[in-house]
């Protein structure tokens, strides 16, 4: 696992698992939908506001707590 790479699953999607892959040293977001039997590229963006950066990064706590808590 590579450090600068975060990864969570989104709580946010109600059909399928999204995959928030966050390439934080490059302010750089990859969502990918994890559908049955592919996944799908959903979107990817760059990062440009302080207040995505924060958004990412509260919703990455926010799941690693909740993981580390099961």
């Amino acid at each position: 696992k590579d450090p600068s790479v975060l990864h969570w699953i989104s709580p946010n999607s109600k059909t399928y698992d999204r995959h928030i892959l966050w390439l934080k040293s490059e302010k750089y977001v990859v969502i990918i939908e994890e559908r049955k039997g592919y996944s799908l590229l959903w979107t990817a963006y760059i990062v440009k506001y302080k207040n995505v950066e924060r958004r990412l990064q509260r919703e990455y706590d926010t799941y690693k707590k909740a993981s580390t808590a099961r």
